[in-house]
């Protein structure tokens, strides 16, 4: 029973755990790198295509955590702009259109994803597709919170309708 506690709380947190997992393996790896560079004169070939897969899946894991969290500013300023009344209609239709974008977003990737060939990074060796995995990733996880955050702004407009019927305010 705690197994599965834990492993829905890893499956919840994904895009915080594999950000921060790529972001301390640059931090780690870079700084090794300097220190090995200036104490030894030697440097280590692999951290740079390494730094190159962790920065890619840091950038578009990080921002799928960060849209889960709702700390992305650019919308807070439109939807703040809006009327209390009319905002529950308002978030339904803009809900809307950033998960038709991230649909676009993702299938995009995924063409990219697809077309990326027998493209290496050079001195790994590692294929390419481990940098674009992390743009699909990203943008897969941000679709389905744009989805999560549609149906429960529909459950709210539609909670709103009903009782406004009943005369009662807006939750908003």
């Amino acid at each position: 029973m705690k197994q599965k506690g834990i492993l829905r709380w890893i499956l919840k947190n994904l895009p915080v755990i594999l950000a921060g997992a790529a972001l301390f393996t640059i931090v780690i790896m870079e700084t090794a790198q300097c220190i090995y560079r200036y104490t030894l004169s030697h440097t280590f070939n692999f951290v740079d295509d390494v730094a190159v897969v962790c920065f890619s899946w840091t950038i578009f894991a990080g921002a799928a955590a960060a849209y889960k969290a709702k700390l992305h500013y650019g919308l807070d300023v439109l939807i703040n702009a809006i009327p209390v009344k009319h905002k529950a209609k308002y978030m339904v239709v803009l809900d809307t259109l950033v998960m038709l974008a991230f649909a676009y977003f993702f299938y995009y990737s995924v063409v990219l994803f697809a077309n990326v060939g027998p493209k290496i990074l050079m001195t790994t060796g590692i294929p390419y597709l481990w940098v674009d995995g992390g743009l699909v990733y990203g943008m897969l996880m941000m679709l389905i919170y744009s989805i999560e955050f549609l149906i429960d702004d529909i459950k709210k407009l539609k909670n709103n309708t009903d009782e406004s019927k009943e005369g009662t305010k807006c939750a908003f």
